[in-house]
């Protein structure tokens, strides 16, 4: 009779140990389950775009350009455009009519004396172009007061909303000087000019040194 009596208790206790034991998992699964939750939410949409937001001003805050367009003017090539500035190769003399229905109203030429044997200044002004020429026919020739020329001439096309033509013969040491502007000018990183600039032409490293120590100069004395 005693075994038979205790029997239903032990088997009420074991019930009541299974029950605790589930209310308890259950419990710690109810808690992870719910602390998962917010963490997805998190994760979801709205802090993928709040990333995006911040890098997006972080970009948009120092002007810094972000993104190289091919571009056309006439036969000219190569013809890239980036803000609003054209960085290109040697137009044509046919080349400026096309270059001014373009918008464009300056025309700046870092290629050396004696490189083209026609007047590319004549055939710009008569196009209705305003032309300079800064020659550089050698990294040695890249001088700080050279690119310091350059760096005006697009700050005071940017202050007034014009649009450049920036050349050499194949766009590089163009684009040597435009990473100067775009570092001072533009508030843009040095590699951040260097990734631009990579999308455009394979530039040497004797082009970007003598820009590079211009600009760690000019970054230097602000």
């Amino acid at each position: 009779m005693s075994g038979g009596s205790l029997e239903p208790v032990a088997v009420n206790r074991v019930a009541a140990r299974a029950w605790v034991c589930l209310a308890l998992l259950g419990c710690v699964c109810g808690w992870a389950v719910v602390g998962c939750a917010p963490a997805t939410d998190t994760a979801g949409p709205g802090a993928a775009g709040s990333g995006a937001t911040g890098q997006a001003a972080a970009a948009g805050a120092g002007g810094v350009a972000t993104e190289v367009k091919t571009a056309t003017l006439g036969s000219t090539k190569p013809v890239f455009l980036v803000d609003q500035c054209y960085l290109a190769g040697q137009p044509q003399a046919e080349d400026f009519a096309a270059i001014k229905a373009a918008g464009v109203t300056k025309v700046i030429s870092v290629r050396g004396e004696g490189e083209i044997d026609w007047d590319a200044r004549a055939a710009a002004e008569a196009a209705g172009l305003e032309y300079f020429q800064i020659p550089v026919g050698s990294p040695e020739e890249l001088t700080e007061e050279k690119i310091a020329q350059v760096c005006t001439l697009l700050k005071s096309a940017k202050e007034a909303d014009q649009t450049v033509v920036l050349h050499c013969g194949v766009a590089a040491r163009a684009s040597a000087v435009w990473m100067a502007f775009h570092c001072l000018e533009q508030q843009g990183s040095w590699e951040e000019s260097e990734t631009l600039v990579a999308q455009m032409v394979r530039l040497p490293d004797y082009w970007k040194a003598p820009v590079k120590a211009y600009v760690e100069k000019a970054a230097a004395q602000e």
